[in-house]
């Protein structure tokens, strides 16, 4: 009956983690590795999010510039039976301008990031089809599954609450 490759297979080494192995320059490999996941990775990440949000920031800015035209599609196209007008037209464009802001800033990314996935889509699929929207939820779905990463404001009210309720974080 056979054990297994052996103590100098490479299954071995990989079981074992390459930063011991005796093969050159695997120990500061591993240390560059561990550098970039502990401070690029979250760096990228904080530069998609400004870079994503900017984008939403500045087509919703261009969505109010008139709010005349805002107000008139509300009335006569989506015709809100429910809600004044007024209202609609002033929460609609709060919302609007909200999540870009929350999503630079990494504060509730999840949440913003869904209605950007969501409208992308719908726009994409029903009204322009372009394939920069489907760059944006390519970059946009990581956000909504793993978060804002460490270089956000959600980290820090986490690494708060951790500290002063450790209970919830058991």
């Amino acid at each position: 009956m056979l054990a297994g490759a052996g103590p100098i297979s490479f299954d071995a080494l990989i079981r074992r983690g390459l930063s011991v192995a005796a093969l050159p320059f695997t120990q500061q490999f591993s240390s560059l590795f561990d550098w970039l996941k502990a401070w690029a990775a979250p760096a990228y990440i904080l530069s998609v999010h400004y870079w994503i949000g900017a984008i939403f920031f500045a087509s919703d800015l261009t969505k109010i510039a008139d709010l005349q035209s805002t107000f008139f599609l509300l009335k006569h196209e989506y015709k809100t039976p429910f809600l004044p007008v007024w209202f609609a037209a002033g929460s609609a464009t709060v919302f609007e301008l909200a999540r870009p802001v929350l999503l630079i800033g990494g504060l509730f990314t999840r949440l913003a990031a869904l209605p950007l996935i969501v409208i992308t889509a719908v726009t994409q699929f029903t009204y322009l089809d372009h394939v920069d929207h489907l760059y944006w939820i390519l970059l946009l779905g990581p956000h909504f599954d793993l978060g804002p990463g460490h270089f956000s404001l959600d980290a820090l009210a986490g690494s708060w609450l951790r500290a002063r309720l450790p209970l919830l974080f058991y």
